[in-house]
């Protein structure tokens, strides 16, 4: 019963909580706790690491790699922290899969009393609006080349809301979840 307390906090995302739960079942003989424990570690290392906080990122990876010493994940993760922090290493985002943060909008129906449109101009404003958003995504790539995180962020979301539903519009998301913008 507590190991399922304990998952249902690794599931919210509570992993500092899930971890201390996951901890005292460790010490209390539960032989699986440690293995999770170390789970709930790596996961406060890519928040810490795609925070930019990569002293935490790499404690934490450390704190994994000490109950799970084989966890190959765990020793790159700790590696490539350690390796920024030295110097010797670009800062990237965390390899963890972030939860889907947004869903992206189909444009809704025509209000009653809006002007009437025909299938040229629909098609027409279909175009223009994955030209705005495949501009606005190559701009958000362009910065995230340049390691402006913020601005990347911002001409993403920037895609999103100028092309809902086309293609540059959910790349543009896929980016958003994969390097954790918010």
């Amino acid at each position: 019963e507590d190991m399922i307390g304990a998952a249902n906090l690794y599931k919210m995302g509570q992993y500092e909580r899930a971890s201390v739960e996951f901890q005292r079942l460790r010490r209390a003989g539960n032989a699986d706790a440690g293995k999770y424990e170390a789970w709930c570690y790596r996961e406060l290392g890519h928040k810490a690491q795609n925070a930019g906080d990569y002293a935490s990122a790499k404690k934490w990876y450390d704190e994994a790699l000490a109950l799970l010493p084989d966890d190959p994940a765990a020793k790159k993760e700790a590696t490539a922290a350690g390796q920024v922090i030295e110097g010797t290493a670009t800062p990237v985002p965390s390899n963890a899969t972030p939860e889907p943060m947004r869903t992206t909008e189909w444009p809704k129906a025509p209000a009653p009393g809006a002007p009437k449109t025909n299938a040229k101009d629909f098609v027409q404003g279909n175009q223009r609006a994955q030209q705005d958003a495949q501009r606005e995504l190559s701009a958000g790539d362009m910065a995230w080349q340049a390691g402006n995180r913020q601005e990347a962020f911002q001409r993403w979301n920037n895609a999103i809301v100028a092309g809902p539903g086309t293609p540059a519009s959910l790349t543009a998301n896929q980016r958003l979840m994969q390097y954790g913008g918010q």
